[in-house]
């Protein structure tokens, strides 16, 4: 059996990390005492002997703290096994696009509000949000979501077009995640190819005729090569914002880097006033999110490596953005004639 004062220790370091993991996501400035005493409802005496270690945490007092606060309970239980916490958007959003959406709006509105907020970003796919820009190419978007990848059964028989009755809602939606996206400090690391997932679904629309009128084939096509210019002439002013529009001096500068040599990877690491997490795609354009510090300080060093890999071309990088959006647009031409001639 093991020694009681062994086991009152490791009770008392667990406490102690839970009540520094719940430190670092109460609101800066204020109180800790102040901010548990009505979630455990207990006075602040109380809280403060929780604080300190001097009293014991209760089932319920935890349960209560686990509710409210991201609290790697796996982790601090079980320090030594390989797991870790995550939330799931499939989960929590499984059934509709309007459903994914709402859920992804309010980690968007809630990290645009915080002033400590600041995203890296590394993709091998273009981000949704300079998507959300152009109102065809959200469609198509939407489009596979629901047939391709959720297999909705409402849409299990319909085929593409440009004039979906629901556009306007979900089009209000992303049009204000992109807004949102736009006013948070962002590095990114992209390469040639992010642009290819979005072909492919399209030559898989065109080639199984999953679209009832070819101009409408023709105009995403069109749109996707207007999406091209537009990124380059955000990445010459290092800002983003939207396509007619100019740049504002109070947006934050946009930082874009290439990297050659990633292949796989697809992940945002946020840091905010509660501290640092990461978005990782599971099941495009599902993610699972976790604040768990092991996975955190991993994701970090595969940034910080990729970084010294990659070459900027936001602002006066002149010849290495000329070749990037070189090769981009190319790709963007190959992929328009070859969907094209299926027509």
């Amino acid at each position: 059996m093991e020694n009681p004062i062994n086991l009152a220790m490791k009770t008392h370091d667990i406490q102690h990390a839970i009540i520094e993991t719940i430190r670092r996501q109460a609101p800066a400035g204020q109180n800790l005492a102040d901010v548990l005493a009505p979630i455990l409802q207990l006075s602040k005496n109380a809280v403060y002997k929780r604080i300190t270690g001097a009293t014991a945490l209760t089932l319920d007092e935890l349960g209560r703290l686990s509710q409210y606060f991201q609290l790697p309970l796996q982790q601090l239980f079980y320090p030594e096994k390989h797991t870790f916490a995550a939330e799931f958007s499939g989960i929590a959003s499984p059934t509709s696009v309007m459903e994914y959406l709402r859920f992804l709006e309010n980690d968007l509105a809630s990290l645009r509000q915080d002033p400590a907020a600041e995203v890296w970003h590394v993709t091998i796919g273009l981000p949704d949000f300079y998507i959300y820009h152009f109102e065809e190419l959200t469609q198509f978007q939407v489009f596979t979501w629901e047939r391709l990848v959720w297999n909705n059964p409402a849409w299990s028989n319909r085929r593409f077009n440009l004039d979906m009755p629901e556009k306007e809602d979900f089009l209000n939606l992303t049009k204000r995640q992109a807004h949102h996206f736009e006013q948070l400090p962002v590095t990114e690391i992209w390469n040639e190819y992010v642009l290819d997932n979005f072909f492919q679904q399209l030559i898989h629309v065109a080639q199984y005729r999953l679209y009832e009128k070819k101009e409408d084939i023709n105009r995403l096509c069109e749109v996707s090569a207007a999406l091209v210019v537009h990124l380059k002439e955000m990445s010459l002013q290092g800002k983003r914002y939207p396509p007619g529009g100019a740049p504002s001096g109070q947006t934050p500068h946009w930082h874009l880097l290439y990297n050659e040599t990633m292949k796989n990877n697809i992940f945002f690491l946020v840091k905010t006033s509660a501290g640092v997490l990461v978005y990782s795609v599971l099941d495009n354009p599902n993610f699972i999110k976790t604040y768990d510090p092991k996975v955190v300080e991993h994701i970090r060093q595969v940034f910080d490596r990729l970084t010294s890999q990659s070459v900027p071309l936001d602002g006066q990088n002149g010849r290495f953005r000329e070749l990037f959006f070189d090769k981009l647009e190319k790709r963007q031409q190959a992929f328009a004639q070859k969907i094209l001639k299926m027509l």
